[in-house]
């Protein structure tokens, strides 16, 4: 259900996660907001990969063959991109440190 003046925010965004207080809630929401905007930083393919090695969207990290194969690419292609990724991202790292003391 969206809510909001322009119908802009879904109800479950707002609603308490169980089990996690309203502060881990905030803190989880401003972590995926600081996420996406640095993977907004990488090129799509690297995004991708990332997401995928990860599990960002699904929370099912795939190996780098299971990866190749979806992109039907090389683990080498797979493997070096990933690196090149992370290094971009680690270059912005200022950027989440709050999250990585924590």
């Amino acid at each position: 259900m969206r809510v909001g003046d322009e119908g802009e925010t879904e109800l479950a965004d707002i609603l308490p996660m169980d089990g996690i207080s309203l502060d881990e809630q905030i803190t989880f929401e401003s972590l995926q907001q600081d996420l996406s905007k640095l993977l907004a930083l990488l090129k799509p393919r690297q995004r991708e990969i990332l997401t995928l090695r990860f599990g960002l969207s699904d929370n099912q990290q795939l190996t780098l063959s299971q990866v190749a194969k979806r992109l039907n690419l090389s683990r080498e292609t797979i493997r070096k991109t990933e690196h090149l990724a992370l290094s971009v991202l680690r270059s912005h790292q200022n950027k989440i440190k709050d999250y990585l003391l924590n």
